[in-house]
């Protein structure tokens, strides 16, 4: 699909190493590698749980080879020092109380706004955004003290510690797929909003739909972003069960050496509007839109096997 140039005259991010885009920028000119190493506090467990964890994972046998774990993954550092949760449409206190997915959403969207030279969106300005559905951290730690207060209605109390032990989490994180866009429109006092959930693809399709809203003029200006804060431990169990994870804990896209891929977490957005209408407005662009292509090749090659003809199309 091609059509008039669409034009980027926004951007903003929280990725791991890379707290803004000027330093995912140098850090991508350096070929500098900013995966982490895992560490207990990062799946909120003992190292004595991950190494049985490890061999219960291990254990797991496919008739191809064994499933896989990586010491190694992407975590976003320092972000509660740069976060500034005052100025939205929403109280400060009910957003510190929100999963980091949430404040990720919101920082970025204005972040890209304010690179755009707006403080915030109008009612003609449409979000797309990708959220990999998966439960983030503070859906769990909700799910999990309500099942022990369930159990402590039992004749015996032995999860009374471990429920004592968790921190209370607000209702509203056990919302972890759409409502981030509902919560930003709000925020932002943005017009449509939506969430979309296209696997890996998630981002671009983003940026494919936000386009569209312009082209078709149902939005004078579009907001794409994508946003990942999934439980660590549901991508580092469930996905080397899965035998997604690098063997390796290297990342190789379209490499012929790939062999899997390492988890990440964090939020980018960008700023999207028609090129005539960046032009008239004297914006800043970054770069432009010229066309989209979709296409799902998952039929042919299997879940996780790329096939080329899907990608040539």
């Amino acid at each position: 699909m091609t059509f008039a140039p669409i034009a980027i005259v926004g951007r903003a991010c929280v990725l791991p190493g890379a707290l803004n885009p000027q330093t995912l920028w140098e850090a991508v000119c350096a070929g500098a590698d900013l995966l982490d190493v895992i560490t207990p506090e990062d799946l909120g467990l003992s190292m004595a749980t991950i190494q049985r964890l490890h061999v219960i994972v291990s254990e797991v046998q496919t008739a191809s080879r064994r499933a896989t774990t990586t010491p190694r993954a992407g975590f976003v550092r320092g972000f509660e020092a740069l976060f500034d949760p005052t100025g939205f449409a929403i109280s400060e206190q009910a957003l510190r109380a929100l999963d980091p997915l949430f404040q990720w959403t919101l920082h970025v969207l204005r972040e890209a706004l304010r690179d755009a030279g707006m403080a915030a969106g109008t009612r003609q300005t449409a979000l797309y955004l990708a959220n990999l559905g998966y439960e983030t951290p503070a859906y769990t730690t909700l799910a999990e003290r309500t099942w022990l207060e369930a159990q402590l209605q039992e004749p015996w109390q032995g999860h009374a510690a471990d429920w004592a032990a968790l921190p209370k989490m607000a209702p509203a994180n056990r919302f972890s797929c759409g409502y981030a866009a509902h919560l930003a429109a709000e925020a932002l006092s943005l017009g449509e909003a939506f969430a979309l959930d296209a696997a890996c693809a998630s981002s671009l399709y983003a940026i494919g739909q936000a386009c569209e809203a312009l082209q078709q003029g149902r939005a004078d200006m579009a907001l794409a972003a994508g946003v990942n804060h999934a439980d660590p431990m549901i991508v580092y169990v469930g996905f080397g069960v899965l035998q997604a994870l690098s063997p390796s804990a290297q990342s190789r896209p379209f490499d012929a050496r790939a062999d899997g891929l390492i988890p990440g977490e964090g939020a980018a957005a960008i700023v999207l509007k028609r090129l005539d209408d960046a032009l008239a407005a004297g914006d800043r662009i970054h770069g432009l839109v010229r066309g989209v292509g979709l296409s799902n090749d998952g039929r042919a090659g299997g879940l996780l096997v790329p096939d080329v003809d899907g990608q040539l199309r």
